[in-house]
């Protein structure tokens, strides 16, 4: 469901010239990285984000809006809007993911001319990532594989792999559909 929502907001904030604040983005990156349901992000019902939900959203919101790079150190102790509280762990890791939020595909470009598909992602300096892709059909449990990994930023902002088949076993046209993720490795909060 996420992949479907960002898919589309990508797609309308591209068709309007807006910018998307990629909180659905970071919330994934932070399951990726300690799994639901040992680190919780929503309020009891699921319907609604607890503190550190509404943190790491108002990070990645404040990121957006204000251009900030960085949100290491940025208050987490009764902030203004609602006095949401985190632990200073908690804080910490939350910021670590902000940080790396930006990171979200940019375009899929296939060329059946050459049977390859380009995937296109910001990156940021520093960084490593790491493409999966599936075979189908979409669910919320399909299964992914590593087609490459430790793949370096690139260091202008945005990396491009491609899909040939070599590391995916087929070539993308050869499949009813291929589906794409890129994750990228962050440092985690001891």
């Amino acid at each position: 469901m996420q992949a479907e929502l960002r898919e589309n907001n990508n797609r309308i904030a591209r068709e309007l010239g807006a910018t998307v604040a990629p909180c659905g983005t970071a919330w994934e990156n932070a399951f990726d990285v300690r799994p639901h349901p040992t680190f919780i992000l929503h309020a009891e019902g699921g319907s609604h984000p607890n503190d550190r939900g509404s943190y790491l959203t108002g990070l990645v919101l404040f990121k957006t809006l204000y251009g900030v790079e960085d949100t290491t150190g940025l208050a987490h102790e009764d902030l203004a809007f609602g006095k949401v509280t985190v632990s200073e762990e908690d804080a910490a890791f939350l910021q670590s993911i902000a940080n790396i939020s930006p990171f979200a595909l940019l375009d899929i470009q296939i060329d059946p001319a050459v049977s390859t598909t380009a995937i296109n992602w910001s990156s940021v300096t520093g960084k490593e990532y790491a493409v999966y892709y599936s075979d189908g059909p979409m669910s919320e449990t399909m299964t992914w594989t590593l087609a490459e990994d430790n793949i370096p930023a690139s260091g202008t902002g945005a990396n491009t792999w491609i899909d040939d088949g070599t590391l995916t076993g087929s070539a993308p046209d050869t499949v009813p559909h291929r589906y794409y993720k890129v994750k990228v490795y962050i440092d985690t909060v001891e």
